[in-house]
């Protein structure tokens, strides 16, 4: 999979658009069931659901909430990622789009381009999606998962450093 071709990261408000637009052939929802049921999820009629993958979380960093991250959230993610066909269009989407998808595109990409690849990996995140804001829990059990020593944790948390104050959304 060509990143800068083929993986797409947006809001669910902008989800039907990006499908339409990008003609995405695979996507991943990150919203609680909750999520799903009160904010107006539409599953899109363009989309096969065998290509769908939806993960059961909500936006959070903190490891004792019950609807967060955890390591099997990632190995399911990573497992049905790698099983992506080479020509797949995938779309990664959560509420807002700056967190839990923005963690999971730079994960995937760092699992599509290998370890040396991080900094390329989150230029790339940055440039197609500059409100970005990886989940830092996601990150951190990505970075495990990953086998990245810390590396993939590091660069997000530095970068949380530096907009530390600055945001405005």
């Amino acid at each position: 999979m060509d990143i800068n071709k083929n993986l797409f990261v947006c809001s669910l408000a902008q989800m039907p658009d990006f499908v339409k637009k990008y003609q995405i052939t695979h996507m991943i929802t990150l919203m609680s069931e909750y999520e799903i049921k009160e904010d107006g999820f539409v599953f899109p009629k363009e989309l096969n659901p065998d290509n769908w993958l939806h993960i059961d979380i909500r936006d959070t960093s903190n490891h004792t909430f019950r609807k967060a991250p955890k390591i099997y959230h990632i190995q399911k993610i990573i497992e049905w990622a790698n099983n992506l066909p080479e020509d797949a269009n995938l779309l990664v989407h959560c509420y807002a789009g700056i967190s839990r998808s923005t963690a999971t595109a730079l994960m995937i990409a760092v699992l599509k381009n290998g370890i040396d690849s991080i900094d390329d990996s989150f230029n790339w995140l940055i440039r197609h999606r500059p409100i970005a804001i990886p989940n830092i829990l996601m990150i951190e059990l990505a970075d495990y998962a990953l086998d990245a020593n810390g590396k993939l944790y590091d660069k997000v948390i530095d970068y949380h450093e530096s907009i530390k104050g600055k945001l405005i959304i």
